[in-house]
Parts: C-alpha cells; sequence; structure tokens
C-alpha cells in the first residue's frame, strides 16, 4: 500500500461528484463527515466534494491516532494537508464548521499555492477570554476546564447535556440527539484530546498572514462564539468578507443545510 492509499484509508476519504471546482468539507469537533450530507446534498453546481474524517473521528484510522500530533490543531492541518497532498488538488475551496476555521487557516498558510479560498461556518480564531487584549471568546477558562471535568466524569451525560444547547433548536429535539449521538459515537480519550485542541486553541495571531479570500458564515445567536468572535477575525483577516444569517445555534449546517449550501454557492469563487 501505498502512501497516498494509506492517507485516503486513515481518513476515510469520500469523493463525490467530478467537477471542475474541488470543494474539501472539513468538520468539526465531536462530529464526522456525515454531519454535512444534507448540505452537499442541497449543492447543485457541478463540484469534485471531498469528505473525510479526522483521525480518531467517524471511520478514520483509530490506531493512527497520535497523542503528540493531535495536541494541538496543526496536527488537524497535517491531515487536511495530507489529503490534499495524495489526491493532488489544486484551487481548492475549504469549508469549515467551527474549529475547522482555524484548521483551514492553518493549512492556508502552508499551501496557499493550492487553497483557493476558505469558507468558514460559525469559526473562532480563540474560544477563551483574554482580559489582558479586551477580547471576548465566549468561555472563561473555568468554563473550559469545567467542560473538560464533565468529560471526564460522564461522557454520556456531557453528550446530552452539551449537544442540545449548542445545537439550540428547542423546537427540533431531534436535532439535538442526532448531535449528541455523534458526540457518543467517538472514542472518550481521542474526543478529550481534540477537545483540547479546540477549546485552547489561539490562532489570532496568525490571522494577519492569512492572504487567502475568506467568507465566514454566522447566525445571530451562537453559544459557541459569539459575535465578537467572529468580529475579531472580519477586523484581522486581510481579504474578509462575512455574512449573518438568520439562524440559532452552532450547527446551521445540520438545522438549515439548504440555505446554508445556498450561502455557500453564491461565494464560490
Amino acid at each position: 500500500m501505498n502512501v497516498n492509499t494509506d492517507i485516503i484509508k486513515r481518513n476515510n476519504v469520500r469523493i463525490v461528484g467530478s467537477g471542475t471546482k474541488v470543494l474539501l468539507f472539513a468538520h468539526g469537533f465531536g462530529c464526522d463527515q456525515n454531519i454535512w450530507n444534507d448540505t452537499v446534498a442541497a449543492l447543485k453546481g457541478d463540484y469534485r466534494i471531498v469528505l473525510f474524517d479526522y483521525v480518531g473521528a467517524g471511520n478514520s484510522d483509530k490506531e493512527s491516532f497520535s497523542k503528540a500530533r493531535y495536541s494541538e490543531l496543526q496536527g488537524y492541518a497535517q491531515d487536511v494537508l495530507d489529503i490534499i497532498q495524495a489526491l493532488d488538488l489544486q484551487e481548492v475551496t475549504l469549508i469549515g464548521h467551527s474549529v475547522s476555521g482555524a484548521v483551514s487557516y492553518l493549512v492556508s498558510l502552508e499551501a496557499s499555492e493550492r487553497v483557493k479560498q476558505i469558507i468558514a461556518i460559525s469559526p473562532s480564531s480563540c474560544y477563551v477570554n483574554d482580559e489582558s487584549s479586551n477580547y471576548y471568546g465566549g468561555f472563561d477558562e473555568s468554563d473550559i476546564q469545567e467542560l473538560f471535568a464533565m468529560m471526564e466524569h460522564n461522557f454520556y451525560e456531557w453528550a446530552g447535556f452539551l449537544a442540545p444547547r449548542a445545537m439550540d433548536q428547542p423546537e427540533r429535539p431531534d436535532l439535538g440527539e442526532v448531535l449528541a449521538s455523534s458526540f457518543r459515537a467517538s472514542d472518550p480519550v481521542i474526543l478529550r484530546s481534540f477537545a483540547r485542541a479546540t477549546f485552547l486553541c489561539d490562532v489570532r495571531a496568525l490571522l494577519p498572514s492569512v492572504h487567502t479570500p475568506v467568507h465566514l458564515i454566522y447566525g445571530s445567536a451562537d453559544m459557541v462564539v459569539p459575535d465578537s468572535a467572529i468580529e475579531y477575525q472580519i477586523n484581522h483577516l486581510p481579504n474578509c468578507t462575512a455574512t449573518k444569517m438568520d439562524f440559532r445555534g452552532h450547527y446551521p449546517h445540520v438545522s438549515a443545510p439548504h440555505e446554508i449550501a445556498v450561502e455557500i454557492e453564491k461565494h464560490l469563487r
């Protein structure tokens, strides 16, 4: 088995369509590539869509997980870089949800000649409040540590607690359960590692160096990523546009996949 085949298997890479525009979808924390299914189904254009699972998620090769590699976001960015290289992708539009917005920024810094554009849905460059710079990311560090402790103490209850609040669709409780099921399907040890890499990340200092065009899509109420965190990215990314949509929750590609698909297609360069 050659290196490229190893990477395709490792990250459970799946390709849909054979169009000229390459869309590479990167899922967020606690999910896998299936979280994109409804959005991908709603896309109407002629696209080559690449889906994958980060190591530790979905049907990836969990034996490839390395605590050292995946303790920081750069390890997840390397997964994406490996896939781009293995498939020899050019002119890529990276579509990342949540922490995969930050991962996409890292990828673009390493492969600017291959990444044409980033579309980030509900992204954050830093989740933790920083009083020294008057930055509000949404969580005090004590909140984050409490989240980690809950994951450690009772993983099943943690999933049932967080998922409906992050989804924020009380009139559609089935969506919260879908997300909780996704959390619970993950390996608890690996997911706790991803949680630390996610919620303790801080790529704010790198934003001015991201010259790849970025479009942010975010909603009117998101408990995970407040408007202030979005505004920080808008103000510090050199080539950034943004659309604020009328939806609640952190997972609009689950609660409003058709609307997100339309918005993505509007901004494909």
